[in-house]
């Protein structure tokens, strides 16, 4: 992904952390009540171990070291779970809820890593239209991922938030150089290094892809049959509750701006073709919609590193990207500034 000379930085970087960090240990103690009557043994997941407690009164306790923030799940025999938390120094109180064997956290107290999270999610959510939040969400993850390089928590969090393109490739590989990728969950890694990759070669100004996918009818629809207009290239499916959300705000500004030279070109990630076309109907979509049979396992998609639903492109008329993954509200503003700049 960089040059050999980066490349053996981030492997001294990563050994250099993980030499520092090993001799540390956690130690952690998971108090827990259900919020509903239950008498059964519940377990306690994290790494390659798993723990059991009878539940007595509706109460649980677990405890233990572990050499560093590791993901843990509260879950029955056989069960499934909803959420997670990371194992952190000291007392976690947590309040669960079963049903239908799947285990769901209603509640996380006095753990550091689940506070720093929510204080992380509330800066995004207050913060991500302003215009010095990308500046503002680097420093807050660089400090993050330098106080903790040895924390899962770090990974994961990094992994999450790269598969959107809020940084730019160099500053997301500034971030990864600093994590202990010796301790990281594999899924993450892997995660991290297929949105790195995307970063590297998905760059605003780049030309995108020249696809072509079939529409309802059967027809082949590709990127070039929109050559001299701006496009938004929308991933989406039936059963993305955001995509759906998303849809009749696209079809406000597809009305607003269709006579000015903008069109959607949508690709849906549907195994179920009556649910994608359902949905087609129901949300009034006019725009072309065409069809990535297999979803993510499409070849088009897998080229393309699209990882998660609502996910899209927004092209200039010549088909270069000047924008990733936009919302309807940027969108709206974006398209005003581009049309503007021709007048």
């Amino acid at each position: 992904m960089r040059t050999s000379k980066t490349t053996l930085t981030v492997l001294l970087l990563s050994l250099f952390s993980s030499t520092l960090y090993s001799q540390e240990l956690l130690n952690f103690t998971v108090k827990g009540k259900v919020t509903h009557n239950f008498d059964e043994y519940i377990y306690l997941s994290y790494a390659a171990k798993v723990d059991s407690f009878l539940v007595k009164d509706n109460r649980f306790e677990f405890e233990g070291q572990v050499p560093n923030r590791l993901e843990a799940k509260v879950h029955t025999k056989g069960g499934y779970v909803t959420d997670s938390f990371y194992l952190d120094d000291g007392t976690t109180t947590v309040s669960v809820s079963i049903k239908d064997k799947v285990t769901s956290i209603e509640s996380i107290e006095g753990n550091k890593t689940h506070e720093t999270l929510m204080g992380l999610k509330a800066f995004f959510e207050d913060n991500e239209d302003e215009p010095d939040f990308q500046n503002q969400m680097y420093k807050r993850l660089d400090k993050i991922i330098s106080e903790n390089p040895s924390s899962q928590f770090s990974g994961s969090l990094l992994g999450e938030i790269i598969m959107d393109p809020i940084f730019s490739f160099e500053e997301a590989m500034s971030l990864y150089s600093k994590l202990d990728t010796t301790v990281q969950d594999e899924f993450d890694l892997s995660a991290m290094k297929v949105s790195l990759d995307k970063l590297k070669n998905s760059k605003i100004g780049k030309q995108f892809s020249p696809i072509t996918l079939p529409d309802m009818n059967g027809n082949m629809v590709g990127i070039d049959d929109y050559k001299g207009s701006f496009l938004l290239v929308e991933f989406w499916a039936s059963w993305c509750g955001g995509c759906r959300v998303a849809n009749p705000e696209l079809v406000d500004i597809r009305r607003e701006f269709i006579s000015k030279g903008f069109d959607i070109m949508g690709i849906s990630l549907d195994e179920n073709r009556t649910a994608w076309l359902t949905a087609i109907e129901k949300d009034g979509l006019t725009w072309e919609n065409t069809i990535a049979e297999g979803g993510f396992k499409n070849e088009t998609i897998e080229n393309l590193k699209i990882q998660y639903l609502p996910s899209n492109y927004l092209l200039d008329r010549n088909g270069k990207i000047v924008a990733i993954n936009i919302s309807p509200k940027i969108l709206r503003i974006k398209l005003k500034e581009l049309m503007g700049e021709e007048e």
